[in-house]
């Protein structure tokens, strides 16, 4: 199956001018780092991954929750569920903040649950994802994959994001944070291993740009557990 990747993945390369970069043997996974908010990009990946015919397709934007497309469900990955001692933090912390949206809040507190479970902010079901999808997560479920077991994502939940970014000390910095890099990236390289691990057909996974640059610690994650994988850095 490793090989017919390879053999997909240069057709799709040499149709766009790409070029790949191999890395380990028998390939059995595709990471695409794309630059966020394109439609093109996304238009490109859905060619991609519907010429793959992956059992899995992973997405940095689904953050800590799985997408059924053959039963249009979204859930919390049990894996990756909130911690309570997270959970009991953050709620502390919104209750501190003012009624209204801050500026510096922007759309995190429209992705983090316990901002909602404190409804300071605006009213929200608690138990669903509490996002509109981004439109490229919107634009893979609309296509309907019907080759795909998942969709998974493979990165930090929002909330997860303010904690460990001490996003209420220093609100402007939390993405950037160093040990929020570090935590992300792990994430991202554990759930790429998992996925490769229980299938023997292939997996494609979607990441910024910025997570496939060659000091991520995704590479050394998927390296020390012996998974090939091919990596294409998509045009902005």
């Amino acid at each position: 199956m490793a090989n017919v990747l390879e053999r997909k993945v240069q057709e799709f390369a040499i149709e766009r001018g790409y070029k790949p970069k191999r890395f380990g043997e028998n390939p059995s996974v595709l990471i695409l780092g794309e630059s966020h908010g394109s439609i093109d990009t996304t238009e490109e990946q859905i060619s991609v991954v519907s010429s793959i015919e992956p059992d899995y397709l992973l997405h940095e934007f689904l953050r800590n929750y799985i997408f059924d497309p053959k039963k249009r469900e979204l859930k919390e990955n049990p894996e990756y569920q909130q911690s309570p001692e997270i959970q009991e933090f953050l709620i502390k912390e919104f209750e501190k903040l003012p009624m209204q949206h801050g500026d510096y809040l922007g759309h995190l507190t429209r992705w983090s649950k316990e901002a909602n479970i404190s409804i300071k902010l605006h009213p929200c079901e608690i138990d669903y994802f509490c996002m509109d999808f981004e439109p490229s997560i919107q634009m893979h479920i609309d296509i309907g994959y019907n080759f795909l077991k998942s969709f998974v994502g493979c990165d930090l939940s929002y909330s997860e994001m303010l904690y460990w970014g001490d996003f209420f000390k220093v609100p402007d910095v939390y993405f950037n944070a160093p040990k929020v890099y570090k935590k992300r990236e792990t994430r991202m390289g554990d759930v790429i291993v998992k996925y490769a691990k229980i299938t023997e057909k292939s997996v494609v996974a979607v990441l910024g740009n910025y997570h496939v640059r060659p000091k991520s610690l995704i590479h050394s994650i998927l390296r020390d557990e012996n998974v090939g994988y091919i990596v294409i850095k998509q045009r902005d």
